[in-house]
């Protein structure tokens, strides 16, 4: 592919995956049309994933660059999957939308899927450009097997059919003290945001966080203009993001966050402090 308009490729409508990736390393797949037409407007999917990588090291997807995003969408099951890949980076894409990022053309799975012992894998990212739009899809970015250490950071999760990030591919799975239940990504325990007002421009949020004792994370808070059946919401505008330490024992971190704009629902999510772009 390539950064430059009009110069990446257009990987649709075949039986298999779009792109599939099988012990490789390095590889970078940037600025194509994945499941979509020429024009990237109309779903011409691929009979089973947009991209699919097994066993393998350092692939990135898209970028934080201009024009480095790939649009994944209308494909039969996931918009990207990974078995057994470490060290994936997928960032700046449009993942179950059209080109334009508007429309919505689900892929028919998760927007990406992580399984078996995926590992230190980032979908998204802190730096601008780094998020990907995700939506339109069965799930935003389900974590399944024993996939450990990666980082969902900073993305916009919209009108997937049932939740933003899914661990376990088992609907919504409940907080415990300490969080020493075991599963992918840890079944990292969520925030439980108890407030949220808006004042003349300004929104304060307030709650709780339980998880592991004396261990720094990562909370991102979201806005979005519709909620979420399960109650736990999507996060379809990013607004921000700060770091809290539990104590010991991890009794629970009381937390507040204030952003400049005015969400009619608000949710947030928790990573462990892995390296993150």
């Amino acid at each position: 592919g390539s950064t430059t308009s009009g110069q990446g490729n257009v990987l649709s409508g075949n039986t298999g995956s779009g792109i599939g990736l099988y012990t490789t390393h390095d590889n970078q797949i940037i600025g194509n049309l994945i499941g979509v037409d020429l024009g990237g407007t109309t779903a011409l999917g691929n009979g089973q994933s947009g991209i699919a990588a097994n066993q393998t090291v350092g692939e990135i997807v898209g970028g934080a660059a201009a024009g480095a995003g790939n649009t994944i969408a209308g494909n039969a099951q996931n918009g990207v999957t990974l078995v057994d890949a470490s060290g994936t980076v997928v960032q700046g894409n449009r993942i179950g939308l059209d080109v334009s990022g508007t429309t919505l053309l689900g892929n028919a799975g998760a927007g990406v899927a992580l399984s078996g012992s995926t590992s230190g894998s980032l979908v998204g990212g802190t730096a601008a450009g780094a998020g990907n739009r995700i939506a339109g899809n069965q799930i935003g970015v389900v974590i399944g097997g024993t996939s450990a250490g990666n980082a969902i950071l900073a993305n916009s999760m919209y009108g997937n059919t049932l939740l933003g990030i899914d661990l376990g591919w088992d609907g919504v799975t409940a907080n415990d003290t300490g969080d020493g239940d075991t599963g992918p990504n840890g079944l990292q325990n969520f925030p439980v945001l108890t407030y949220a007002n808006s004042t003349g421009g300004n929104t304060t949020l307030a709650g709780s966080f339980n998880s592991a004792a004396s261990t720094p994370y990562r909370l991102e808070f979201y806005a979005s203009a519709t909620g979420d059946a399960s109650g736990h919401g999507e996060g379809q505008t990013f607004l921000g993001a700060t770091t809290v330490t539990t104590p010991t024992p991890s009794a629970g971190s009381k937390l507040g966050a204030r952003a400049h704009c005015r969400p009619k629902l608000a949710s947030s999510t928790a990573a462990k402090p892995i390296p993150i772009a």
